[in-house]
């Protein structure tokens, strides 16, 4: 954490307590880190980032892993960081050569994130884990805990909330790592890992002829559930004929979240180094 002297010329364009984003963390466990070395109540940060984004353009949770180039800059300037540190606080970049678009959009992740916690993760850092945040993941496969999304006392977290403290609940004010851990089972560790294991390959390596070749091996393997024995005709890959799934991207093809999670569910992916 860096603190702003009054004399600094930086403190009329930065935030009076600055934080560097951790390792592997999400975008919106910045903000909210923002919030608590500032004294702020949860939300503030984010408030600051609407007021100064395009009122059209309004940052909902699904944003949050895919937001604007503007949002990414406002928050460099205001943590005097590159671009590129907080930039990677995101999935702007991998999705950008994953799809071949310029500007992503939240629809091409998942257009409905899931807010959860792993309170180990927030224990030791209060880091909220840009990975824990892919849609269908479902436990912290580092510290084999179930991820949450009540507290203890039943009411749904939120990640935002202007009448609590960052990183609490906004009912009982309890503090989201003190929650007790629910150990998942070995099957469900084991299915998180491959989720995981697909997503880094598509994130790391992906581009949109590995899209298109994951898209037509789901469709393909739907359609021999139907009638076995049927093969796609070659006027699918006329990209005018091709159908178009729900929830679909940018590019016309299903979001990434839908391709990961139609992939284990066909046994289309595996990777032998996880095991059960």
């Amino acid at each position: 954490m860096q603190a702003v002297s009054l004399g600094d010329s930086a403190w009329t364009a930065t935030f009076p307590h600055r934080v560097t984003p951790l390792y592997d963390e999400w975008f919106a466990g910045l903000l909210l880190r923002c919030d608590e070395v500032n004294h702020w109540p949860s939300g503030t940060t984010l408030t600051m980032l609407r007021q100064a984004s395009s009122p059209t353009k309004l940052i909902q949770l699904p944003n949050l892993s895919v937001p604007t180039q503007y949002q990414i800059e406002c928050m460099a300037v205001w943590l005097a960081l590159p671009v590129q540190t907080v930039r990677d606080t995101t999935y702007l970049q991998e999705l950008t050569k994953l799809y071949g678009v310029l500007h992503p959009v939240p629809k091409d992740l998942w257009p409905s994130l899931t807010f959860r916690i792993c309170p180990e993760c927030l224990r030791k850092n209060r880091l909220l884990k840009r990975t824990l945040a892919l849609p269908h993941v479902w436990c912290c496969p580092w510290h084999e805990v179930t991820l949450l999304t009540r507290c203890q006392c039943g009411s749904p977290l939120r990640l935002f909330n202007q009448q609590a403290l960052p990183f609490t609940c906004h009912v009982c004010r309890r503090d989201w790592a003190d929650l007790p851990t629910v150990s998942p089972t070995p099957e469900r560790i084991a299915i998180t890992r491959q989720l995981l294991s697909c997503y880094e390959k598509f994130l790391i390596w992906g581009n949109p002829a590995m899209v298109e070749q994951a898209f037509y091996a789901i469709v393909q393997t739907w359609a021999n559930e139907i009638k076995p024995g049927w093969r796609l005709p070659p006027e699918w890959f006329l990209w005018e004929n091709r159908p178009r799934p729900s929830p679909a991207s940018s590019n016309g093809v299903p979001s990434l979240s839908r391709l990961v999670f139609n992939l284990i569910k066909y046994h289309l992916y595996f990777d032998p180094r996880v095991v059960f």
